[in-house]
């Protein structure tokens, strides 16, 4: 009886302690996509693009490339602004917005699917800025699955204007 009550509370103890670890973090799987600007330069994630002006030089195109051997659909999002609210913040993405909002997901109710070993043509997807003042956007852009949830890393980017 005691060699069972012994096993017993040695159960009870292994098990309360591994409950209490803290899970691995499962790392972050790598982008299937790379982006380039309009002339297809390779751009590094967190760059930022400054601009003096509204005109059309401001309209910052980019181009993604599919680097799997399946079609893969990407969305983008403004994830904060400063300066204004994003209202005068155009983005392209297939569909054309007038307005950014903070976390929406681009384009809207629908899907921008580039496929496999694919890239983007040069103004399929752009962003443009027609606030005046000093303002500055963090953009992303990522990988959907068919519920919309993210996949792999994303790729970000600054848009100034001052």
């Amino acid at each position: 009886m005691r060699k069972f009550l012994i096993l017993i509370v040695s159960a009870v103890l292994f098990l309360s302690g591994s409950c209490n670890k803290t899970p691995t973090p499962v790392p972050e799987e790598e982008a299937h996509f790379s982006v380039y600007d309009k002339n297809m330069h390779p751009l590094e994630n967190n760059k930022e693009f400054t601009f003096h002006t509204t005109d059309q030089s401001a309209d910052l195109s980019i181009r993604v490339k599919n680097n799997t051997n399946r079609p893969i659909f990407i969305k983008t999002r403004l994830v904060t602004v400063s300066g204004t609210d994003g209202s005068q913040f155009e983005v392209c993405m297939g569909t054309c917005y007038p307005s950014m909002q903070l976390h929406t997901l681009y384009p809207v109710g629908q899907d921008f699917k580039i496929e496999a070993g694919e890239t983007t043509s040069a103004h399929a997807i752009h962003y443009w800025n027609h606030y005046d003042g000093d303002c500055s956007y963090e953009v992303e852009i990522l990988e959907v699955d068919d519920s919309g949830n993210k996949i792999g890393k994303s790729f970000k980017f600054k848009y100034i204007h001052n």
